[in-house]
């Protein structure tokens, strides 16, 4: 089982690396609004500080840290 899981893993990682050589490449960074750019990743911080309640003593953070 844990042999399986591991090759899972492993699979989705590459999966995920190849999509992102491949965004990278066609990347125009002539079409990026920097004060977009600045909103998002604003926006990105100040959820990161707020916690998401599961139950009554237990709360994670979106970024999982």
């Amino acid at each position: 089982m844990r042999q399986g899981l591991r090759v899972y893993v492993l699979f989705v990682a590459a999966l995920g690396a190849l999509a992102l050589a491949q965004s990278l490449r066609t990347l125009s960074l002539a079409h990026v609004d920097p004060l977009m750019l600045a909103i998002l990743i604003g926006l990105a911080a100040a959820a990161q500080r707020m916690p998401v309640f599961l139950f009554r003593s237990s709360a994670i953070s979106p970024g999982g840290t």
